[in-house]
């Protein structure tokens, strides 16, 4: 800081004293005699005026004067100000900022790794997201096709009301719960694809995002395949109901895991079966569901004039399985669908042909 300058210098006995005046000629004394005498005293005042300011002013060298701070051999002494560098926060922040997270991609996979052993794999970039109420921490990451967003929970209740927005049963879905979370994807003609996964234990989950409708699911499902994240995506079959209603009819571990193609429906799989025909097989999320997508097969049957009576099937003499009905896709392709109501599950197969009596013989003995 600029230094102040020095007060007024004390005035010995309260101020500056002036020299004396001349003394006056005095009666029967000569002019010039007396003028000698008049300046010794003053040449004596002024010496001693002299004297007196040295006197001060090396007082003032020696002291710095009133208002200089005392150094000692440490610095500044207490009070006094400098100008000098001082040390910065030691509480974790930055000039008075919290930093953020550590975006390295070696500490985002060690923080992370309850979702996968690497879930940076593919990024070419990750930047610190938005937090949200509830969330503890947000990394948004970008690869070619799309993002990646991290996203750490502050309560498991936090983390299953973000699971019950990435999760649902509309038309696009494929779902699949694991030991440690769940997994889902989703994906129409007109969206763009989305893969949700998250891990209970660590309150963390992974949201991956295509950059446009152009990209496809199995994109993102390749990115996430190379994570190696402790949830498979579901690429077969996996609801054991299910497999265990669809066996009679196919091998299940032959099908292929689709995107769902009905409202309500948790899971769908393409197979084949001998004959060219193909098979979907769908598990329900509620009997609702189920009943709702009956409805639409038993009112098909009706407009093509397939209805069967009683429209009910069961193994042997056994108790009643589900419904079962005929109808028409697609022009001459005959269909059979049937259901299992205990299983919350139904099947489709479709004939290449209008050849009904082939698709029941097939039906009634798929494995001959």
């Amino acid at each position: 800081m600029p230094q102040q300058m020095p007060q007024q210098m004390p005035q010995p006995g309260g101020q500056w004293s002036s020299p004396p005046p001349p003394a006056q000629p005095g009666p029967g004394t000569g002019g010039g005699k007396a003028k000698g005498k008049g300046l010794l005293p003053l040449l004596i005042g002024a010496g001693i005026g002299l004297v007196i300011l040295a006197v001060v002013f090396g007082v003032l060298r020696l002291t710095g004067g009133d208002d200089e701070p005392e150094v000692g051999p440490d610095g500044p002494s207490a009070g006094s100000s400098s100008s000098g560098p001082t040390d910065g926060p030691t509480d974790g922040t930055t000039d008075g900022v919290t930093e953020g997270p550590d975006l390295a991609f070696d500490a985002i996979n060690q923080r992370y790794s309850a979702l996968g052993t690497r879930v940076t794999t593919g990024q070419s970039d990750c930047v610190e997201g938005a937090a949200l109420s509830g969330q503890a921490e947000a990394i948004s990451c970008t690869f070619p096709r799309g993002t990646l967003e991290l996203t750490t929970y502050d309560t498991l209740d936090e983390l299953q009301a973000a699971r019950s927005r990435a999760v649902n049963t509309d038309v696009g879905g494929r779902y699949a719960e694991g030991s440690f979370g769940v997994i889902f994807s989703f994906d129409t003609e007109s969206t763009s694809p989305t893969l949700y996964w998250d891990s209970e234990g660590s309150l963390q989950s992974g949201l991956y995002k295509g950059g446009s409708a152009d990209v496809e699911v199995d994109e993102l499902a390749q990115v996430y395949g190379s994570v190696g994240s402790f949830v498979d995506y579901p690429s077969r079959m996996s609801d054991p109901d299910l497999i265990d209603f669809a066996q009679f009819w196919l091998r299940p571990n032959q099908c292929e895991r689709i995107q769902t193609l009905s409202p309500g429906e948790l899971e769908e799989s393409r197979c084949k079966a001998r004959r060219q025909i193909v098979v979907y097989v769908a598990k329900m999320a509620s009997k609702k569901d189920l009943i709702d997508y009956r409805q639409v097969r038993l009112r098909d049957s009706r407009r093509d004039g397939l209805i069967l009576s009683p429209p009910d099937w069961m193994f042997g003499t056994g108790a009643v399985e589900g419904r079962v009905a005929d109808s028409y896709a697609d022009g001459d392709r005959v269909l059979r669908y049937w259901d299992q109501t205990a299983c919350l599950c139904y099947m489709e197969a479709y004939y290449p042909t209008n050849d009904q009596d082939a698709l029941i013989a097939w039906w009634e003995s798929p494995k001959q």
